[in-house]
This record gives C-alpha cells, sequence and structure tokens, in this order.
C-alpha cells in the first residue's frame, strides 16, 4: 500500500483561493465510509476525466455573476469517497462569483470509485467547471 502524500507547505506566494467546503453532513453517505481517507494534495488531483462520471449536474449561473458580465473556469478539488459520493471539496481554481455555484453542482456529482487490488478507494479529484455566458 503507497503512503500517504503529507500535505503540502503553506506557500505565502500561492494566489488560488482555497476554501474547504464540507459537503459531508448527516446521511450525505448513507454507508459508513470504510476506506482510508486520500490526503488532500494539490499537486496529486486525478483529473475527473479519470473516472466514470454516473451523475453530472450542471451549475446554475449566479445572478450576481450574469449582471456583471463574469464568467471563466473555476476547479473544485472533490474527494471522492469509497462510494462515489462527494463528502469533501476544496477551490482549486476560483472565480469568486462562480465559486459557490460550482460547488453546489458538484457536491450533487456521482461517480464510479477508484478500484485499488479489488477495494474501492477514496480519491481527490480535479472538477473543472465551466461558466459561460455566451
Amino acid at each position: 500500500m503507497a503512503e500517504p502524500v503529507p500535505e503540502p507547505p503553506a506557500d505565502p506566494a500561492h494566489t488560488e483561493r482555497t476554501v474547504e467546503y464540507h459537503a459531508s453532513r448527516p446521511g450525505f453517505c448513507p454507508e459508513p465510509v470504510h476506506a482510508p481517507v486520500a490526503k488532500y494534495n494539490v499537486d496529486s488531483l486525478i483529473d475527473q476525466r479519470s473516472l466514470v462520471v454516473t451523475r453530472k449536474v450542471p451549475p446554475s449561473y449566479p445572478d450576481a455573476a450574469r449582471k456583471a458580465g463574469v464568467d471563466g473556469l473555476v476547479a473544485v478539488a472533490a474527494l471522492v469517497c469509497e462510494h462515489g459520493r462527494v463528502v469533501e471539496m476544496r477551490m482549486a481554481k476560483s472565480i469568486p462569483l462562480l465559486d459557490d455555484a460550482a460547488m453546489a453542482c458538484v457536491q450533487h456529482w456521482l461517480f464510479e470509485p477508484i478500484v485499488v487490488n479489488g477495494t474501492p478507494v477514496s480519491t481527490w479529484v480535479y472538477v473543472p467547471v465551466r461558466f459561460s455566458l455566451r
């Protein structure tokens, strides 16, 4: 079994906003999580395209962002548990007016979990969410 990846040291020059958002609330993941929880490391995120998405919820465009003419790509780092549900999220690439809408949609996505040696495991996944006014 691979050793856990340590948390990266804080970098004062790092400009990305890293807001922690916990989607884990009572009843969110009906089965208990038995697999070891993967450590968050922005450099070792798995691209969402590497997993099978079984339910993808589109984002709702925030009115304030639409009125301000804000669009672009927001990226969410999502912890997918052994059951394929998103149980924790952090912003990997932030646009403040779009962040909450991106996290609100990603928290409802479902994935086929990664399987290692026949056992489903939790993993951090990089999920890009595009907002376009066109």
